[in-house]
């Protein structure tokens, strides 16, 4: 970790075939499994690919040229210290996450004197010109127990194509729980990047979607890990200033079949939000048609409608059926992300190198950004070898 700090969400996925690349809808069997529809794999997702979020939700997120930061109610932002924001600042967010173009200016700023976390209060309220909600912070501090798990990060910083301004969305593996910050591995396929700097990492809990922590630092290389100053251990000085952070009464993007996450039923009833911290399994029920708190069997074995990757083999639920499609079988590669969100096999753009890499001869090769790269070590006087955990194969000394 190079403790570079950012400033946006390259959004890296090494999922792709062709660009924009789309696939027929097709559920026969195969000798691999059923395929799964995939739509346009991007290096990055425009919606959020696992915390279902609601468009007013994803308005919430805004940038502040070069900085990324959420509204927490109508006219509070929390985002990063080292940002160093002054009221010459100003807040945008708009309807087109390519176009953040309504805004308003930075009445008051109030920095964290420990955390990397600073309180931004905007001179007016978007959320008279938006339809925007709000998302509250975590107030309970997580544990440790948090690790494996899955977040969802957001900002509007630097891409793969080294453009920046749009709101792109990545779900990662939270690999870390310390005293300061949350972490989340992008295990050489995606990252934050310059520019998300203070954006939020959501994680779902009891009450719904919350920001955990705000990007502070993390990997220079944009495709790794990524650290989030963690909010919740800060939860009672941010409400000193806000007052009382809770969530609307809006289901956000979850619909009456809901979705399981960890041991947690939510789905949408009434209009309202409702989650189940499952004492047992959540899974299909039958009789709802949806994904619920279970007592007895689940015929999706624990995998809802996102599905998950085992391996190199896609999992997931259709309907109340369980599907598996081993992705070796046809070549391809399991991933977890994508515009319609869950684990599906796509073609393997670099044909089995993985970003570790590998040596041919002193050549090293390793998968990047899409595409093998390779590095005659021999020409620098060294051999290729195995450098360590984090860099993989590469240039070592003789």
């Amino acid at each position: 970790m190079n403790g570079i700090y950012y400033a946006g969400l390259a959004l890296i996925l090494a999922a792709c075939g062709a660009e924009n690349r789309t696939h027929e809808i097709i559920y026969t069997e195969d000798q691999c499994g059923p395929n799964r529809y995939v739509n346009q794999i991007y290096n990055g997702t425009e919606q959020p690919s696992y915390i279902p979020l609601s468009d007013s939700q994803i308005m919430a997120i805004g940038t502040f040229g070069g900085c990324t930061g959420t509204l927490v109610n109508e006219r509070w932002v929390v985002t990063a210290k080292h940002c160093r924001l002054d009221t010459d600042k100003t807040f945008c967010t708009g309807t087109d996450p390519k176009r953040p173009n309504i805004c308003a200016n930075v009445e008051v700023l109030h920095n964290h004197p420990s955390r990397d976390v600073t309180l931004v209060k905007l001179d007016r309220a978007l959320t008279d010109e938006l339809s925007i909600t709000p998302i509250p912070i975590v107030t309970t501090v997580v544990k440790s127990d948090l690790v494996g798990k899955f977040g969802e990060a957001a900002g509007y910083g630097q891409q793969e194509d080294f453009e920046s301004g749009e709101l792109l969305f990545t779900r990662e593996p939270i690999s870390q729980v310390s005293d300061a910050y949350v972490t989340i591995d992008g295990q050489g396929q995606r990252g934050a990047c310059f520019g998300d700097s203070g954006g939020p990492l959501f994680i779902m809990t009891d009450s719904g979607p919350a920001i955990v922590g705000a990007l502070s630092n993390g990997d220079s290389s944009c495709l790794g890990i990524d650290n989030y100053a963690r909010v919740d251990k800060i939860s009672a000085w941010i409400e000193s200033y806000t007052g009382p952070i809770g969530l609307g009464d809006d289901c956000g993007g979850f619909d009456d079949v809901g979705r399981c996450f960890d041991g947690l039923s939510a789905r949408c009833e009434n209009g309202r939000l409702v989650t189940s911290q499952c004492e047992g399994v959540c899974g299909w029920d039958t009789g709802d048609e949806g994904f619920r708190c279970l007592t007895g069997e689940d015929p999706c074995q624990g995998v809802d409608a996102f599905g998950k990757c085992d391996g190199n083999t896609a999992l997931w639920c259709q309907d109340g059926e369980f599907k598996v499609r081993d992705c070796g079988c046809a070549s391809d590669v399991c991933r977890e992300d994508g515009s319609k969100g869950g684990a599906f096999c796509v073609e393997d753009p670099c044909q089995g190198v993985s970003y570790q890499g590998e040596c041919s001869g002193d050549v090293a090769r390793w998968c990047e950004n899409e595409k093998v790269v390779e590095r005659d070590c021999g020409n620098v006087g060294e051999t290729c070898g195995f450098a360590n955990d984090e860099v993989g194969y590469y240039c070592v000394p003789r």
